[in-house]
């Protein structure tokens, strides 16, 4: 545990880790600036009194923490992560989970006299649970075909669950009621517990029999999360919830976010799975979309959620490594749709958007383009999602003049001699493989672009990018495959006769990739044009010329003006 205290002085504690933080605590309450928190430490886990410690420290009157952080922890109970984010939310602005790994516990069902919504996806995580067991598949069936039909579950259905529920279901109305006494959270409805609220049995063993929330911490949080002071939420690679819920439970739940930074565990593969081919767009949509919002009461109908929005926030990455992402297109559109002052598309705060190997397309798209984003977007990176199309990169290229940094797999020449000269005149680092294979689908016969074959095409492509004159990094290499395995690339010739030496205004240019595995048909006199033409030039990388002979030759020629050069 690393705490950061008034003159940002650090201190490391190792010794007896519960009782030095409770000292800590009490000692330096008014001056903790920063507080980080690393499972090597023995001794030092999610128990009440930690619990309890934080929950005081947060809501101290006089407390100045600015920043609390979770690195590593494993086998943390959803209990208590939601706990621990509920206190933060009163005080700190930088809020991280950072590789840990949450264990959700057998999920609560409430079942009334009446009628039943029930998850049976979830039914075979308790240790006691059998899938195979042919009895327990009937009643599932039985108890999911009454609830379709809105019928009143049979009585000998639950009796026949009980023995294979998991240990700590909630089956009857005096369970809930024993529950709300016992425990910290608020459950909003009388019918259902929904499944996005999950406990661990031993986080409830602390609780006396007549005690209340507010006689043992004195902060009494909510399920339905209070307005918060988090402006810097960052989850990486957090294992063990899904999507859904982190969308729910954390990033819906932090209204003044300012940056939001959300890499995606790998494990994303079994949560999209498990819960029928990926994130539950239906409940996640209507949680986000204001049109799902009861005036009256200002919550939404999922889970009696506020439908929230993001006023102010300026930066938003978000990342998978499946290509295809466990966020699904419509999610991003409902999340983009949301950043900016509600009723107005003239004062979106949004100048980062790095969104790599998600579901971005034309849907979120769509929302870039009507909440006026492109007036401000400052760095757009799409790599790896595989439904942004060239058309999409060109019209960004095309209508966001603040553009300093973009970011895609792959954008091809006859899209950009469709368009219209860019916006962007103040970008710097570009990072798009240019692909020069004509396509049939957007370029009909007879258009501008095919009238102009691709020399001339080329030609238009050289063009464009002379008027990026700030531009500083400029990479041509291929992030992503757009090929079958031995199929050729074609792409830029960088040769003077094409056009590069239409580049001549590119004076700020620092660092220039080109493609690891393909030729570009690059000649001597073109790089000694490079050398004479960029006074700013460092560093070469990529393949040189057309055989490992010429790359030498090459790269020696650019060693004589101190220019690197690597592959």
């Amino acid at each position: 545990m690393m705490c950061r205290q008034a003159g940002y002085q650090s201190r490391r504690y190792r010794d007896s880790p519960w009782r030095t933080f409770q000292e800590l605590i009490e000692d330096n309450r008014t001056t903790l600036r920063q507080i980080e928190f690393r499972m090597s430490l023995p001794g030092l886990a999610t128990t009440p009194k930690f619990l309890w410690s934080l929950v005081e420290l947060c809501g101290h009157a006089r407390s100045h923490l600015e920043r609390m952080a979770f690195l590593g922890w494993a086998d943390m109970p959803l209990l208590d992560m939601l706990m621990i984010w509920k206190a933060a939310q009163t005080q700190v602005k930088k809020f991280e989970f950072i590789r840990c790994e949450v264990v959700r516990g057998p999920l609560l069902e409430i079942y009334p006299a009446s009628k039943l919504e029930i998850f049976p996806q979830f039914w075979c995580m308790g240790e006691d649970s059998d899938d195979t067991d042919e009895h327990m598949q009937d009643s599932l069936n039985d108890i999911s075909l009454n609830n379709t039909a809105g019928n009143k579950v049979n009585e000998g259905d639950l009796t026949g669950m009980m023995p294979k529920r998991p240990r700590n279901m909630i089956s009857k109305e005096a369970e809930l009621s024993k529950l709300r006494r016992r425990c910290w959270a608020f459950v909003n409805s009388s019918v259902t517990l929904h499944p996005e609220v999950m406990w661990e049995e031993e986080s409830l063993q602390h609780f006396e029999e007549n005690d209340t929330v507010d006689e043992i911490g004195g902060f009494r949080p909510e399920y339905t999360l209070r307005e918060g002071t988090v402006r810097d939420l960052i989850l990486d690679e957090v294992r063990g919830i899904g999507p859904d819920l982190t969308i729910r439970l954390f990033i819906s739940q932090a209204p003044k976010l300012q940056r939001l930074v959300w890499h995606l565990h790998r494990s994303t593969d079994f949560w999209m799975t498990a819960n029928g081919g990926g994130l539950d767009i239906t409940t996640t949509a209507m949680l986000l979309h204001p049109k799902f919002q009861d005036p009256a009461t200002g919550r939404g109908i999922v889970g009696g959620q506020t439908c929230r929005r993001w006023p102010d926030l300026a930066s938003v990455t978000i990342t998978s490594t499946r290509g295809t992402g466990g966020i699904s297109d419509i999610v991003l559109e409902l999340l983009l749709e949301n950043i900016g002052q509600e009723g107005t598309a003239s004062c979106s705060p949004l100048r980062t958007l790095c969104l790599q190997g998600v579901g971005f397309g034309p849907k979120a798209f769509n929302s870039l383009r009507n909440r006026e984003h492109f007036q401000v977007l400052v760095e757009v990176d799409l790599v790896r999602c595989i439904n942004a199309t060239s058309a999409m990169l060109e019209e960004i290229l095309e209508s966001c003049p603040r553009l300093e940094a973009i970011a895609g797999n792959v954008i091809r020449v006859d899209a950009i001699a469709l368009g219209i000269p860019w916006a962007c005149r103040n970008l710097k680092r570009w990072r798009i493989h240019i692909d020069s294979t004509q396509s049939t689908n957007e370029v009909s016969k007879g258009s501008p672009a095919m009238t102009l074959g691709s020399k001339g095409q080329q030609q238009v492509v050289f063009e464009r990018l002379s008027a990026l004159v700030s531009l500083e990094i400029l990479d041509l290499d291929l992030v992503f495959p757009i090929r079958e395995r031995g199929q050729s690339i074609q792409t830029l010739e960088w040769q003077l006769k094409r056009g590069l030496n239409l580049l001549a205004t590119l004076t700020e240019l620092e660092t220039v990739r080109f493609l690891q595995t393909h030729s570009m048909n690059m000649s001597k006199s073109a790089v000694q044009w490079m050398m004479d033409h960029w006074p700013s030039l460092k560093l070469v990388e990529g393949r040189l010329g057309r055989t490992k002979a010429d790359h030498k030759e090459l790269s020696r020629l650019l060693s004589t003006r101190n220019i690197a050069s690597q592959q």
